[in-house]
């Protein structure tokens, strides 16, 4: 991963350094810094590329989960919607659901929580925390046979998984 980082900084750098409106460079940026947990870095970079390119879903859906990671899930809902509603059939909807189920989940609105994140699982994206927010979402609303269907899904996909590899990329 390493050297996956330092090579994509170094794309950005000299696409940047070629147009500093290239849509892509600060897309990929913004991820860059989310991996360094520079969540405000990111959140400017995401809104850079808003106002380069107003109709760019994914930038939208970004900018909702840096909201997150900057403590506002409140805001989440009104990027991601966004995203939702440029492009309704994106191959992405499956982590943008998520997104919302994750802000959810974060406000204490179980319930939605579960709703977003059990649509975002029948989207068919394999991403094994979306499992394990599901199966928090469940447990804190008090459907523990539930969460504990749920965490076995999350087992069964992420063997090796820790609570302490699931605090490094929670938001």
């Amino acid at each position: 991963p390493r050297d996956d980082i330092a090579a994509a900084e170094a794309a950005v750098e000299s696409a940047l350094a070629i147009d500093r409106n290239h849509v892509l460079a600060h897309h990929v940026q913004g991820f860059l810094y989310r991996l360094r947990r520079q969540s405000v870095a990111a959140y400017e970079a995401f809104h850079s590329k808003i106002s380069l390119n107003p109709n760019f879903a994914p930038a939208h859906a970004q900018l909702g989960i840096t909201q997150l990671e900057l403590g506002r899930p409140d805001l989440v809902g009104l990027s991601v919607q966004r995203a939702i509603s440029l492009s309704p059939r994106d191959p992405s909807l499956g982590p943008w659901f998520a997104f919302l189920g994750m802000a959810a989940l974060h406000s204490a609105n179980y319930e939605e929580a579960i709703r977003w994140l059990g649509r975002a699982i029948k989207q068919g994206t394999p991403v094994a925390r979306h499992h394990a927010y599901l199966a928090s979402a469940f447990a804190l609303a008090g459907r523990l046979p539930e969460a504990q269907e749920a965490l076995s899904r999350f087992r069964a996909s992420k063997p090796t998984a820790t609570i302490s590899s699931l605090r490094t990329r929670a938001c």
